[in-house]
C-alpha cells in the first residue's frame, strides 16, 4: 500500500514546529507585524457581520466542538478496533489525548492571552493557541491522511478526502475569527501546532510500523 516518504515528514514537523514559535514570539513581543495580521484579517473576515452568516459560522465552528471531536475520536477508534490494529488503535488514542487535550490547554494556562471582546457567542478560557484550530488541523489531517495512505486498500478518492478535511479546517478557523473568541494569529498558531503533531504522529506510525 503507498505510504508517505518518511524523509520529509520530520523537517515537515519541524517547520511548522517553527512557524508555530515565531507566532508565540511575535505574540509575547507584541511585535507589529502580528497586530497588523490581526487587524487585517478581522476586518476581512468580519466584514457584513449579518445573522445569516453568524448562523452559518455557528453550525461550521460546531465541527471543532468538543462534542464533535469526541464522536469522531470514539467513531475512528472504534473503526480501528473493528480492523483489528490495536497498535494503532492505543497510538493513535494516546496521540488525541495528548494532541487535542493536554496540549493545547497547556499552552493556553501558560501564555494567558485574553480573548477579543467583542465576542458573537460566549466562550470560556484563554486565547492562544486556538484550541478549535490545533483540535481539527491534528484530528481532522491525521485521521484522513491514516485513512487515504494505511487503512483502506484502493481508495480512489483519497486526494478528495483529503482536501475536504483541508477545507474543513480552514473553514472552522475562520468561523473562529468571525464570531469574534479568537485573533487570527491564534487561528494560525493553532494550525501550525496541529499541522506538526499529525506531521510528527504519522512519522512516528511509519517509523515504528504500527500500521
Amino acid at each position: 500500500m503507498e505510504k508517505l516518504p518518511n524523509k520529509f515528514l520530520l523537517p515537515m514537523s519541524l517547520f511548522f514546529a517553527i512557524c508555530f514559535v515565531v507566532m508565540l514570539i511575535g505574540l509575547q513581543m507584541n511585535t507589529l507585524w502580528l497586530n497588523r495580521l490581526d487587524t487585517y484579517f478581522i476586518s476581512l473576515i468580519q466584514l457584513n457581520i449579518n445573522p445569516f452568516k453568524t448562523e452559518l459560522f455557528n453550525i461550521i465552528t460546531f465541527f471543532g466542538s468538543v462534542t464533535m471531536i469526541g464522536a469522531v475520536s470514539l467513531g475512528v477508534l472504534l473503526f480501528i478496533y473493528i480492523k483489528k490494529k490495536y497498535r494503532l488503535l492505543l497510538f493513535i488514542a494516546c496521540s488525541i489525548m495528548v494532541g487535542v487535550g493536554i496540549l493545547p490547554q497547556l499552552l493556553k494556562r501558560l501564555i494567558q492571552r485574553d480573548r477579543p471582546s467583542d465576542a458573537l457567542i460566549q466562550e470560556t478560557g484563554f486565547s492562544f493557541p486556538s484550541g478549535h484550530a490545533t483540535s481539527v488541523t491534528f484530528l481532522y489531517s491525521l485521521l484522513a491522511t491514516v485513512l487515504c495512505f494505511y487503512l483502506i486498500q484502493y481508495l480512489r478518492y483519497k486526494y478528495i478526502i483529503l482536501l475536504a478535511a483541508f477545507l474543513l479546517i480552514i473553514l472552522i478557523m475562520i468561523s473562529r475569527v468571525y464570531l469574534g473568541v479568537h485573533y487570527p494569529s491564534d487561528v494560525l498558531a493553532g494550525f501550525f501546532l496541529g499541522l506538526c503533531e499529525s506531521i510528527f504522529c504519522i512519522y512516528i506510525l511509519n517509523k515504528k510500523k504500527y500500521l
